[in-house]
């Protein structure tokens, strides 16, 4: 399936992943492997994003005092 039809929605994957989750014996992995995984990428990017606003602030600040 190299090039899906226009018919298919952008949301088709994501529609599929949530029908498999229905099912137990799949949805159990595919949470510990994806879901989890994809939690912890999220909040390590929001984290360094808090670092590099705090550092932008403190420069800020630091030339605002001078």
């Amino acid at each position: 399936m190299a090039n899906p039809s226009a018919e298919y929605s952008e949301s088709r994957p994501f529609k599929i992943f949530v029908s498999l989750l229905d099912k137990w014996e799949v949805g159990g992995p595919l949470t510990e492997v994806l879901v989890y995984n994809a939690l912890k990428a999220i909040e390590k990017h929001m984290e360094v994003e808090t670092e590099s606003s705090e550092d932008v602030s403190s420069e800020t600040s630091l030339g605002n005092a001078g």
